[in-house]
């Protein structure tokens, strides 16, 4: 018997000791996402312990706005 797997992507494709050919689909497809590259650059730690200041005072103005 002569099979043909067009379009298969995925399968998984096994010979034993003996010659014999096995071809296995598992029903799920592949992802084809690929991570984007990050964007490695140096922290600015000054700016960001400022914006995490600003951030904490609007917070608390917030809070103390809704009386929480």
């Amino acid at each position: 018997m002569t099979m043909i797997f067009r379009d298969s992507k995925g399968a998984i494709v096994a010979i034993d000791e003996e010659g014999h050919l096995q071809c296995c689909y598992l029903g799920t497809d592949p992802s084809m996402f690929a991570r984007p590259t990050s964007d490695l650059r140096e922290m600015d730690y000054s700016s960001a312990e400022h914006e995490m200041k600003q951030l904490q005072i609007a917070i608390k103005e917030q809070q103390h706005k809704s009386g929480s």
